[in-house]
């Protein structure tokens, strides 16, 4: 072999090198500064969102140390839409259970999305008992419920939210789970 075969093999191979560092540069830049807005954007809506915790509520005592208010843990219904098959037949299956309106759950389970609320703050039994169920695409979570044991919050009275000493009978059951 000859050294300017050889010479031309290289050349060769070093233009089709730097041809294909060229189309990589360009298309990186197209990608990120052409078009970086979309895929930011598109990428934001995958990777961001604004969800609201609920944090768990403290038991609210009068000033003999009855509770006034409190947490009762309940479950909460939901569905991924994408998931369900037939929502109109879900729907039929779950109303009743519920007590909702058919065409109002339909809609529900029919939604755009990964998430939608079936039922909030139901009791546990009937949750389970639409668990039971077995259809697939729908969830249960739990949700705090804000619970008055003696009837409606009382309009004037004195009302602590934490005792005085931290070594109190009170303080003990506040802090306890619910």
């Amino acid at each position: 072999m000859s050294i300017r075969r050889t010479n031309k093999r290289l050349r060769s191979a070093t233009a089709v090198l730097i041809m294909s560092f060229v189309v990589l540069f360009a298309r990186a830049y197209y990608i990120q500064v052409v078009e970086g807005a979309e895929y930011r954007s598109l990428a934001e809506k995958q990777q961001v969102r604004e969800l609201e915790i609920a944090s768990p509520r403290g038991i609210i005592y009068d000033r003999n140390g009855e509770e006034l208010a409190v947490s009762e843990r309940m479950a909460t219904l939901v569905a991924n839409p994408g998931l369900i098959q037939d929502p109109r037949a879900t729907a039929a299956q779950l109303a009743p259970l519920l007590g909702l309106d058919e065409s109002t759950l339909a809609e529900r389970l029919r939604g755009e999305g990964g998430f939608a609320w079936v039922a909030r703050k139901i009791e546990p039994a009937t949750a389970e008992r639409v668990m039971a169920l077995g259809i697939r695409g729908i969830g249960m979570t739990a949700e705090a419920k804000r619970v008055y044991p003696k009837g409606s919050w009382p309009r004037s009275s004195s009302v602590t939210s934490a005792p005085t000493t931290w070594d109190s009978p009170a303080w003990r059951r506040s802090m306890t789970p619910f």
